[in-house]
């Protein structure tokens, strides 16, 4: 199939912008404001959020490291005994349960050792 040209069309466009660039303006300092003001309370946030998560951090690492040395307290004195470690914390539960200090019980263990 041949293609022709029939005819041409020439259109001559032309707008009045200021209007227009004067209402982008507008909404870009509405924008511009919206985000800093957004970015200024999430900011707060973040910050608080990141205290509360190193206080979480700080506390969960304590709490670690206190179990870490009474499992060690704790197998020494087994070994001291003589006596598995399992048997051990299972004596040091019924003490606590009985109102008795594990280091006071283990004083006894030893002397009846």
């Amino acid at each position: 199939m041949a293609s022709s040209v029939v005819g041409s069309l020439v259109v001559r466009l032309s707008a009045h912008t200021a209007a227009f660039s004067k209402g982008l303006k507008r909404a870009r300092k509405t924008t511009g404001a919206f985000v800093t003001g957004v970015a200024k309370r999430f900011g707060g946030m973040f910050k608080k959020m990141l205290l509360s998560a190193t206080v979480a951090a700080t506390g969960i690492a304590v709490l670690v490291k206190r179990q870490m040395a009474m499992i060690d307290t704790t197998t020494k004195t087994a070994v001291k005994l003589g006596i598995a470690t399992k048997e051990l914390s299972r004596w040091h539960y019924a003490a606590k349960l009985s109102g008795l200090a594990t280091t006071t019980f283990d004083m006894a263990l030893q002397r009846m050792v």
